[in-house]
């Protein structure tokens, strides 16, 4: 056997390698996978999914990072195979037996893969397309602004109309809000941010969370030390609760 991992690693193994190869071709970096789509596929239960994943992860050709899913409006885990590190000898020796022919032919064809990889993550100019894409988002953001101050002075968030009205004032764009606009799309659908930003302006017409100084920025702000956006994704997935999930578009 040409192989010196168990037979659910190998498995698991080639799984992310085609996987990853296939999503390559579509000129995207790395994939998502969730516990129980594996599970279901391989019957390998989540403890060993876990196992072996630290395993290729330690090897050094698996990557694994969570954040947004922009498809599925949740936080995903988003799997890398680094055919780099593949196709160097020391590393699939770890893998494959060196001995065997298969050995020579995996590393032939990881080259190939490496070299199509590394072509992928040269950075591509998308400056224009991302001003039209904060522009729009802008735009939905203060129509849901407008709209939903319109429903609570109509009673329609509270059951009652209130005593006083409120105005929909008009948020504030300057540099520091489009960066982060331009940021947050990057990871988040325009429903996804609307939806979320909608459950969030809610909260705050309906006394529910304190008015932030800045309703915007506080609406984006990154987490460093997390690595989330915790506003977008407590109000995202609030909205998933409450509010039912957003249509994707």
């Amino acid at each position: 056997m040409a192989y010196k991992l168990a037979s659910d690693e190998v498995v698991l193994f080639e799984y992310f390698c085609i996987t990853q190869e296939h999503f390559l071709c579509e000129g995207k970096k790395d994939f998502y996978s969730s516990i129980e789509q594996i599970d279901k596929k391989f019957n390998i239960g989540r403890r060993r999914q876990e196992a072996i994943i630290k395993l290729l992860s330690e090897i050094g050709v698996l990557s694994v990072e969570t954040r947004p899913n922009k498809d599925r409006s949740t936080r995903s885990k988003y799997f890398r195979i680094d055919f780099d590190q593949l196709s160097k000898a020391t590393t699939l020796a770890k893998i494959i037996d060196s001995s065997t022919d298969y050995f020579n032919e995996a590393i032939a064809h990881f080259k190939e893969l490496a070299s199509a990889q590394k072509s992928l993550s040269k950075p591509k100019k998308k400056t224009a397309k991302k001003t039209v894409n904060v522009d729009v988002i802008f735009g939905k953001l203060q129509d849901t602004l407008r709209e939903r101050v319109g429903m609570y002075n109509d009673g329609k968030l509270t059951e009652e109309k209130p005593k006083r009205s409120k105005v929909a004032s008009f948020l504030p764009r300057n540099k520091q809000v489009e960066t982060m606009l331009s940021q947050v799309i990057g990871l988040y659908s325009d429903t996804a941010i609307n939806s979320a930003f909608m459950v969030y302006i809610d909260d705050i017409l309906c006394g529910h969370v304190t008015a932030p100084r800045k309703t915007l920025e506080n609406f984006l702000s990154y987490n460093v030390e997390k690595g989330c956006y915790p506003v977008i994704d407590f109000n995202l997935e609030k909205f998933n609760k409450s509010y039912g999930s957003p249509n994707q578009e």
